[in-house]
């Protein structure tokens, strides 16, 4: 038989461990793990840090890996084209919200998973959100057209220069 979970009107200590661990993980998030238990047959009960990571696999079913995000990540460096395009998926962008891009492009890979690793994690566990309307735009780099230099301002720049040394 295994621990109860109330002692007298208190939480037993092991219940208190179990609530304390599963901080944040949400009512279908634990409706979900304890199905995938019982469907897959998963060994009966599973240790805290198991169960609470069966529970956030819900998140994880349409989710890329932390490689494949950081890879995205670090390939992000021109900004031709709409967000969605660049980031790929709305778990990249929102995780690139949260971060040093130059840090990242620049980082050796594990000091990239160190950096986006938290990110990915907390996004995850809460649900990414979804692309902005905007990130479907078509938003290319702006560019300076470069004028061409007349007489006028070679001679302006002339005058400034001679008064400088004057």
């Amino acid at each position: 038989m295994g621990v109860e979970a109330l002692d007298g009107n208190q939480l037993s200590e092991a219940a208190e461990t179990w609530r304390a661990g599963l901080s944040g993980v949400d009512l279908d998030q634990i409706t979900f793990g304890l199905e995938k238990l019982v469907l897959e047959n998963i060994e009966w009960p599973p240790s805290l840090p198991e169960f609470r990571e069966i529970c956030l696999s819900k998140n994880l079913e349409n989710a890329l890996s932390l490689h494949e995000i950081i890879r995205i990540l670090a390939a992000v460096s021109s900004r031709q084209g709409s967000i969605a395009k660049r980031y790929q998926h709305p778990l990249a962008f929102a995780i690139a919200q949260q971060i040093d891009m130059h840090f990242l492009r620049t980082a050796s890979h594990d000091a990239a998973r160190k950096m986006v690793k938290p990110a990915y994690d907390k996004i995850v566990c809460a649900g990414w959100p979804d692309f902005p309307a905007h990130a479907f735009v078509e938003k290319q780099a702006i560019t300076k057209q470069r004028q061409p230099i007349t007489d006028e301002m070679r001679n302006s720049l002339r005058s400034a220069l001679r008064i400088g040394h004057g």
